[in-house]
């Protein structure tokens, strides 16, 4: 990432007015930029926790990925209202250990939600943290085609409770997560599913 485009998402932050607090992280995922893909940074946003409002970061997030050249992805911390720290990335590897920890996520994540309006649902194990080795992002994506498509909107196709409820029951039941993350981007500039 260089400098313009840190200065390009502090500025879009300032500039919207939000309290919602926001950093590019040092980890990539992959997008779509017309008919390619893109290998861009994941951008998390916090500040009021599962009590953020859905509309203002929803809005926020396309600006970021319009406007910030290599953001392709923007997530919110659903677990945590303020940072006492860096967030770091850190070395993970496939082994039967980080797959069984995603196994067990993602069956409390996919049997949570509401699969009547979702069209897919999943966890993502992401190496990063404060003081802890991973983090878990939920992504949840309604479409008709999965060429295009949108996350499932806090509130409107996915209940605030529920939501509340499975942030509670992944920090209760994995101590080894830091955050959880909600994606909170459409389809472009992210794919539906994570890589």
């Amino acid at each position: 990432m260089d400098e313009e485009d840190a200065r390009k998402f502090n500025n879009l932050l300032v500039d919207s007015k939000t309290v919602h607090r926001g950093k590019i992280l040092p980890v990539k995922t992959v997008g779509v930029q017309g008919d390619c893909r893109s290998y861009r940074h994941l951008s998390v946003l916090w500040g009021h926790g599962t009590e953020f409002g859905w509309n203002e970061v929803y809005e926020l997030s396309k600006d970021i990925t319009n406007n910030v050249h290599s953001v392709n992805r923007v997530a919110y911390i659903l677990n945590k209202t303020n940072l006492d720290g860096e967030i770091k990335a850190y070395e993970m590897y496939i082994n039967k250990e980080n797959v069984d920890l995603l196994r067990e996520v993602d069956h409390i994540v996919t049997s949570s939600l509401d699969a009547k309006r979702i069209s897919q649902s999943f966890a993502v194990l992401l190496p990063v943290g404060i003081e802890k080795r991973y983090s878990v992002a939920i992504r949840t994506f309604i479409t008709n085609d999965f060429m295009t498509g949108r996350p499932a909107f806090i509130g409107k196709d996915e209940s605030r409770d529920v939501i509340r409820e499975l942030t509670k029951k992944i920090e209760s039941s994995f101590s080894e997560i830091e955050f959880v993350l909600y994606d909170v981007t459409s389809k472009p500039p992210a794919t539906c599913e994570w890589q």
